[in-house]
C-alpha cells in the first residue's frame, strides 16, 4: 500500500546547515531561516529566495540538505527486505545501522556509503548509479517512519 500523496516538509537545522558548509556553500544568508519548518518545497524555496538570495547551483544542495524524510531501520523493516535484491556486503551495512534513526534522506545515503562502498555513487557510472538510487528508493520506503 502506497501513500499517494506525503508532506514534505523542511527545516534547516544544525545537520542540514553543517551538511551545507561542507559543500562550500556559505551559510550567512541562511540564518534567518534557521529552525523554521516549512510544510513544502514551494513555501521554502520562496522564502530561500526571498531572504537568503541563493544561486541555482546552491539551492537545490539546500533544499535536499533541509528536505525531512524521518526513517528508522527497525528489525520490522528490515525482515520485509528480500535479501536476493543486496550484496552481501550491503545486508551486512544495513544490519549494522538497525535500530538508527534519520531525519534527512542524505543521512542514511551517507551512513550506507560509510559502511560499504557498494552504496558510493560512482561518478560517470550512470547505469550503477541509476540502480543504486533504485535500491537506495526502496530502502527509503521501507524505513520511512
Amino acid at each position: 500500500q502506497q501513500d499517494t500523496f506525503r508532506q514534505v516538509p523542511f527545516i534547516l537545522d544544525n545537520d542540514a546547515m553543517t551538511r551545507i558548509e561542507q559543500a562550500g556553500i556559505s551559510t550567512e544568508n541562511l540564518q534567518p531561516l534557521i529552525w523554521q519548518e516549512y510544510p513544502n518545497a514551494v513555501a521554502f524555496k520562496k522564502e530561500l529566495e526571498k531572504k537568503a538570495q541563493v544561486d541555482k547551483k546552491a539551492l537545490k544542495l539546500v533544499m535536499d540538505a533541509a528536505e525531512i524524510d524521518e526513517m528508522e531501520v527497525s528489525a520490522e523493516a528490515l525482515k520485509k527486505i528480500n535479501p536476493q535484491s543486496l550484496s552481501t556486503a550491503q545486508l551486512k551495512a544495513l544490519k549494522e545501522l538497525e535500530g538508527r534513526v534519520f531525519t534527512h534522506r542524505w543521512q542514511l545515503d551517507a551512513a550506507l556509503a560509510e559502511l560499504s562502498p557498494e552504496f558510493q555513487f560512482k561518478e560517470g557510472d550512470t547505469e550503477k548509479n541509476s540502480r543504486l538510487l533504485s535500491l537506495l528508493n526502496q530502502l527509503y520506503n521501507k524505513f520511512r517512519t
